[in-house]
């Protein structure tokens, strides 16, 4: 517990001095337990396609093959790229279409030793559909798919992710429907390894009901790449997603991604490991991004950042748009206003979302983060009971029913690296504060004390943060730091609250007079003094007066 001291002399005749300020903490750990909420908490990585992952709204039945594409090329050290922007801005007609399709043409398309014989099915205005010999799409589909791409994928994805590289000089995005694995499997997927020679994506034929998705997704992922081809998946991949819900709306599978890690979002954030939870976290802080920082320019300046995971964040943040919402410059300070608002998803700026509205139960829709656990009735003190979390995972904590008394929090970790922000709502006026909880040196601890719960402030948060020193991480890649043997950092905690009834109390324990300046008659005081309190922390102004005998 922290003391904090107030002085001030009365008569200069009598001098006081203080030797030894100490404090006594007094806190029996014994209470009920939290109520806590039925929460999903599988730590299992999500059951996809084998080579891919599932496609935003596609009921969980078609994934892209762009991951094992992406995470080779990268381990081989992005063999054959060429700055494709670069060579495209640098033409003396950037547009030239030297190369430009016509419909009818045949066309061949070479990956690695495999090949497709192809012909050009459809011409938009920024597409080229190529049909795969053999395989037969209605004129009405590539009528849909030309008209869609003109009207709505292209110019909405272009706005976040940036303009369309044309290393091919054909003026134009290549869309290759082919024959993959028949119905569900891979739908599709984007070749980083061919992006030095042509601006292609690839959909099978057989999953054309959910081309919009698959064509917007891997839209992405080809203007991502051509800016920061090594950037981590958990950005990649979060900012594919909302791509897809910029482009089409909200989807269920895209819910299905946010809430599984709203509904365990002690889940790390920026480690990659395949999970449902791992593609929702990464589209929610994407959607915080452009939220807060400055809408689509700022989102262009991030994938155009070649600083990868969390530092292309903090940059943006350091150098923000015209009109963004102060998070912090940190990346603790980012990631805690992104907590906070994944929490409570406020009408207050930087505490919320505008651009989704977040429920407080997920059932239909995309739900805020649900807490780990709540009290309101404190007869005992309550305690969470031992809690796991993944560095740069988050656990939420909610309490309600003060009775106007002092609320004493205290978090204990395993280990060093936690951090927490207590969030109070005034009861008169429904606004949210947020501060920063204090970290005791010696312990780890982290402690607060909220004032008139129950009176002034009717309901209070507590989120956690375990900051490991290892952050962004893709599986187990020696990117990573690399990992130690037992794998990403995962840690435990316990919480305590309890309701401080008593005021703190102070006590002198020895005082003796002396004399300070020699000349026989004492003028001094030395005196030790204690300070008991209920609370796990507590500031204590102590107010020190000295009175002559004239009073």
């Amino acid at each position: 517990m922290l003391t904090s001291y107030r002085h001030r002399n009365i008569a200069s005749s009598f001098l006081l001095v203080l030797i030894l300020l100490t404090s006594s903490l007094v806190a029996p750990i014994s209470a009920e337990a939290f109520e806590e909420p039925a929460t999903h908490e599988s730590e299992e990585p999500a059951k996809v396609h084998e080579d891919g992952r599932y496609y935003p709204g596609t009921g969980s039945s078609v994934s892209s093959g762009y991951i094992p594409l992406k995470t080779q090329w990268v381990d081989e050290g992005f063999p054959g790229r060429v700055d494709t922007l670069s060579i495209t801005n640098s033409r003396s007609q950037a547009r030239s279409c030297a190369n430009a399709h016509q419909e009818g043409d045949s066309v061949t398309v070479n990956q690695g030793s495999e090949s497709t014989d192809a012909t050009v099915a459809k011409i938009g205005a920024g597409i080229a559909v190529l049909v795969e010999i053999g395989v037969s799409i209605p004129a009405t589909t590539l009528n849909d798919i030309s008209t869609t791409w003109d009207n709505t994928i292209q110019p909405t994805v272009t706005s976040y992710f940036g303009s369309v590289p044309d290393i091919d000089d054909t003026c134009t995005v290549e869309l290759l429907i082919l024959s993959i694995d028949g119905g569900g499997g891979i739908g599709g997927y984007f070749n980083p390894s061919m992006s030095s020679a042509r601006e292609i994506i690839f959909m099978d034929s057989e999953d054309l009901s959910w081309r919009n998705t698959i064509i917007s997704h891997e839209f992405a992922h080809l203007l991502h790449s051509a800016r920061d081809p090594g950037e981590y998946l958990w950005i990649d991949e979060g900012a594919a997603d909302m791509a897809a819900y910029l482009t089409f709306g909200l989807t269920n599978t895209l819910v299905g991604h946010a809430n599984g890690w709203t509904e365990s979002s002690n889940m790390s954030v920026r480690w990659w490991n395949q999970r449902n939870g791992d593609y929702g976290a990464g589209f929610l802080m994407m959607l915080y991004v452009v939220d807060t920082m400055g809408g689509s320019n700022a989102f262009q300046r991030l994938i155009s950042d070649s600083a990868k995971g969390s530092q292309g964040i903090v940059n943006l943040a350091l150098s923000p748009e015209p009109g963004a919402t102060p998070v912090g410059t940190t990346f603790s300070d980012i990631f805690a206003n992104f907590s906070a608002a994944a929490t409570l998803d406020s009408n207050q700026l930087g505490l919320g979302f505008s651009n989704l509205d977040l429920a407080f139960g997920c059932s239909s829709t995309i739900c805020r983060i649900q807490y780990s656990g709540f009290n309101d009735t404190w007869s005992e003190m309550a305690r969470s009971g031992v809690q796991e979390i993944e560095g740069w995972g988050v656990r939420a904590y909610r309490y309600t029913g003060g009775t106007g008394a002092q609320l004493s929090i205290r978090v204990q970790p395993s280990e060093s690296g936690f951090m927490g922000s207590l969030l109070q709502r005034d009861s008169s006026t429904g606004t949210w504060s947020i501060s920063n909880m204090v970290v005791d040196p010696a312990s780890s601890d982290l402690l607060g004390l909220v004032q008139s719960f129950g009176s002034d402030i009717d309901d209070v948060w507590v989120i956690v943060r375990f900051e490991s020193s290892i952050g962004d991480c893709d599986y187990a890649y020696a990117s990573c730091g690399p990992l130690p043997p037992e794998g990403y950092p995962t840690a435990s905690m316990e919480v305590f609250a309890q309701l401080i009834t008593d005021p703190a109390e102070i006590s002198i324990s020895e005082s003796a007079t002396f004399d300070r300046d020699g000349d026989g008659n004492d003028d001094s005081v030395e005196m030790e003094y204690q300070v008991l309190s209920q609370a796990f922390y507590e500031r204590v102004d102590v107010l020190i007066e000295s009175i002559d005998s004239e009073g």
